[in-house]
């Protein structure tokens, strides 16, 4: 699982704005999304109450902390045993076999989404392989 905070309520603004947002994944090209090794293409957010897109009734996101920062999580898929590739896409997507418990890599992650009339794209957060194997040891894996 991978934590983040941001000064958005991503739920709040997803309704307002009527976008989408979800998690894009991928092994690390530079400091940016690599798709030719994605790890997940278009992972959903969560907050404490559960997915955030399309939430449109139902519980609101918890308020911000003290520094006025929410909390959301996404899920990051250890391991992919079959090959996948979309190649009508613009990059071309690809979704390598891998095994993150295995061969740990760093990974990047960055929120994306939009509607028919534009889209809407994070900043780029790499998080080392090194704290991805710390996090692996402490879950025995």
């Amino acid at each position: 699982m991978i934590a983040f905070t941001t000064a958005t309520d991503l739920l709040r603004h997803s309704v307002r704005y009527d976008v989408t947002v979800f998690a894009r994944i991928s092994q690390c090209a530079t400091q940016a999304i690599d798709f030719a090794r994605l790890l997940a293409g278009g992972e959903a957010i969560y907050d404490r109450e559960g997915k955030v897109m399309f939430r449109y009734r139902g519980p609101a996101t918890a308020p911000p902390d003290t520094e006025g920062q929410y909390t959301f999580h996404a899920f990051l898929p250890l391991e992919r045993s079959g090959l996948l590739s979309i190649p009508d896409r613009n990059p071309p997507w690809h979704y390598p076999i891998y095994d993150l418990r295995r061969d740990t890599a760093d990974v990047c992650f960055r929120l994306t989404g939009g509607n028919y009339f534009g889209s809407i794209t994070s900043n780029t957060v790499r998080i080392p392989a090194p704290l991805i194997r710390q996090a692996l040891d402490r879950a025995g894996m």
